[in-house]
């Protein structure tokens, strides 16, 4: 490759990265945009730009996102919703736990961004409906969508991308549940210390809402 097509990658890059940070474009189309933009250039062939569309990981990641749409359009969200509303009442502790526990098994699934953007109108709800400070939920939740990443095979992209990878040079695949063990762990031990420990570390019990009543 020479310093023409370096200079055409590395602008293509910092294009989509201007695109994807400002939302101006639909992701799925800065992708395509991408992928054109190199076959019209001469950097790849056009064999190759569009080898990646045969790639298990390309695969399984786009069906990610249609299963989180899936969730959000059929109201399965908004039903966890209810129901963690429903069961946590107004205890602080009952709504942590069970919020972290749903955004993490919902995680195991498709990717923690997509999980926390799902869960993040719950939780608006909750905190509002039983008067709690918005921080001591959402950043409990924002963990917890991270730690999913660890739960499963398809859970996160590094996951699959190693998988990928381990395939293609003749090593024995990972089980879709070959993270689960540790994912539960430190799913458990982040619960366990939000309730015990971090949830006094973060802002006041109660909420804008909570003072307006006031």
């Amino acid at each position: 490759m020479n310093n023409p097509d370096m200079l055409i990658a590395v602008l293509t890059l910092a294009g989509a990265a201007v695109l994807l940070v400002t939302n101006w474009i639909r992701g799925d189309l800065v992708a395509v945009l991408v992928m054109l933009t190199l076959m019209l250039t001469g950097v790849l062939e056009p064999s190759d730009a569009l080898s990646g569309l045969s790639s298990p990981v390309v695969v399984i990641i786009a069906s990610m996102f249609v299963i989180s749409e899936a969730i959000v359009h059929t109201g399965l969200a908004q039903r966890m919703g209810e129901a963690i509303s429903d069961r946590g009442g107004t205890s602080e502790v009952r709504l942590l736990v069970l919020l972290m526990t749903g955004s993490a098994l919902v995680g195991s699934f498709m990717s923690s961004t997509a999980t926390a953007a799902i869960f993040i109108p719950i939780t608006l709800a909750v905190a509002e409906k039983a008067g709690l400070n918005l921080r001591r939920l959402l950043i409990p939740l924002a963990a917890a969508a991270l730690i999913s990443g660890v739960m499963t095979l398809v859970a996160t992209t590094p996951n699959i991308v190693i998988n990928n990878a381990l395939r293609s040079h003749g090593q024995e695949a990972l089980s879709f549940f070959s993270f689960t063990p540790f994912g539960l762990a430190v799913l458990v031990l982040a619960i366990a210390f939000i309730v015990l420990a971090g949830r006094h570390l973060l802002s006041g019990g109660q909420g804008a809402v909570g003072r307006r009543r006031e």
